[in-house]
């Protein structure tokens, strides 16, 4: 992996996110009933020059996933009635827009890092010296210490 590739997939990631992001926000918009967010960007509209949805079918509402449900299930809070679902109100969750936000930084970060392993990885295969055929002990390195005895492997070996 080097670098090039390293910024590739930082960037696919990152246009992906943020067409999450345009996709989240505008499903969203079209379950408020406020109708002037269903015309603001990004917004949902119907493709090949079809009627938008008119105001009778808006707004929409959201039937939830089966991993949303599962979600819910165990993030619960204590309720008498256990078939009971807390559904949280809207306004006490992360926005879209700060999740996914956060979501690239953390993946950009996690790639940096995968790359910057590697390029340890690359750097300690050219320098490490291969003492596996050198008998030391642990006393050895505590007594005489790590630089002497790879200067000492460097001689023998040149």
């Amino acid at each position: 992996m080097n670098l090039v590739q390293v910024i590739r997939k930082m960037n696919l990631y990152t246009i992906s996110a943020v067409r999450t992001n345009d996709l989240a926000v505008s499903a969203n918009k079209l379950m408020h009933w406020d109708e002037k967010e269903w015309n603001i960007k990004p917004r949902l509209s119907t493709g090949a020059n079809r009627k938008d949805l008119s105001d009778k079918e808006l707004p929409l509402c959201l039937e939830i996933s089966d991993e949303m449900a599962l979600a819910l299930y165990l993030t619960r809070e204590n309720t008498d009635n256990p078939d009971k679902q807390y559904l949280c109100n809207e306004n006490d969750l992360t926005s879209i827009n700060t999740l996914l936000a956060t979501q690239i930084i953390l993946f950009n970060y996690t790639l940096l890092e995968e790359y910057e392993f590697y390029q340890y990885g690359l750097v300690l295969k050219e320098k490490i010296l291969d003492l596996s055929s050198d008998k030391y002990t642990l006393k050895d390195f505590s007594n005489r210490g790590l630089n002497t005895l790879t200067e000492v492997s460097q001689l023998l070996s040149s």
